[in-house]
């Protein structure tokens, strides 16, 4: 049980900017949209898939709509 708690407190605490920015972006109105897989945009907090190739990407997107999220 203490390794759950450790592990949720380390995702929380590691991912801090995401967490805040994607709360206030829900409370003002935004939801996820699920995008085709893009390169991560630099310097925009985000959950990203690491692949092999040293990239990293994004498949879903905080937008007011499914079309902005395009």
């Amino acid at each position: 049980m203490e390794i759950i708690i450790a592990l949720v407190a380390m995702f929380g605490i590691e991912n801090k900017e995401f967490i805040d920015t994607s709360s206030k972006q829900i409370n003002e109105g935004n939801w996820w949209y699920a995008v085709p897989c893009r390169e991560a945009t630099p310097g925009l907090p985000a959950l990203t898939i690491d692949a092999p190739n040293g990239k990293s990407y994004i498949c879903h997107k905080l937008a007011t709509s499914q079309a902005e999220a395009k």
